[in-house]
């Protein structure tokens, strides 16, 4: 199986039966698009151990599901929107990947993105990867914004809202670990956890 994101899928798991099916495997907004990573002026290129070098292509990365259960949102992280599709239908085993895309619907345009998280009202938060951010699709316009950047966050990772109402993010690093950097690992601690309350950004 290729590492470009060309078969990235939803796995669908019953909880009560433990049984998993893959879904919607290579479909559209699951998928990377052909867009690239680019971090500090240059593209993000992994090298493999028999000497070659793959341009970074990842597909469908961040995962929300609405406070309802209603709405699951997805994107690939590089990819140009969010999609989102109701979770009774990726639930009901009586419809195929086909009738399963053709219910998906193209939510909101953004930039490359990792971690996601929708809060009480309907707002999706994304981790702007390459630029040390974090943007916000507002549910009523669908409009994507950025809210906050730092020149000392490196590749945001994930996001989650804590018991106290902010919104906590993890950064990873990813650009300095070592198959990007020709086997040489340029992580540098601290790796922050950056804390932010959404009113005030």
């Amino acid at each position: 199986m290729g590492c470009d994101g060309s078969r990235a899928a939803l796995i669908v798991v019953d909880s009560a039966t433990g049984d998993a099916r893959r879904r919607l495997e290579g479909r559209l907004g699951l998928r990377s698009d052909d867009r690239p990573l680019v971090f500090g002026g240059r593209e993000l290129v992994r090298s493999e151990k028999d000497g070659r070098r793959i341009r970074q292509r990842v597909g469908v990365d961040g995962v929300a599901l609405d406070l309802d259960g209603e709405w699951l949102y997805f994107s690939a992280l590089t990819g140009h929107a969010v999609w989102r599709l109701r979770a009774d239908d990726l639930h009901d085993a009586r419809l195929d990947d086909d009738a399963l895309e053709r219910r998906m619907e193209r939510y909101a345009e953004r930039p490359n993105s990792g971690g996601m998280w929708i809060d009480a009202v309907g707002a999706l938060y994304l981790t702007e990867v390459e630029a040390g951010a974090i943007g916000r699709v507002d549910a009523v316009n669908r409009r994507y914004r950025r809210v906050l950047r730092r020149d000392d966050l490196c590749w945001p990772d994930d996001i989650i809202q804590g018991p106290d109402g902010a919104m906590y993010v993890i950064e990873s690093q990813l650009p300095r670990a070592p198959p990007f950097n020709d086997g040489a690992d340029r992580g540098r601690p601290p790796f922050r956890v950056v804390r932010f309350c959404p009113d005030a950004a």
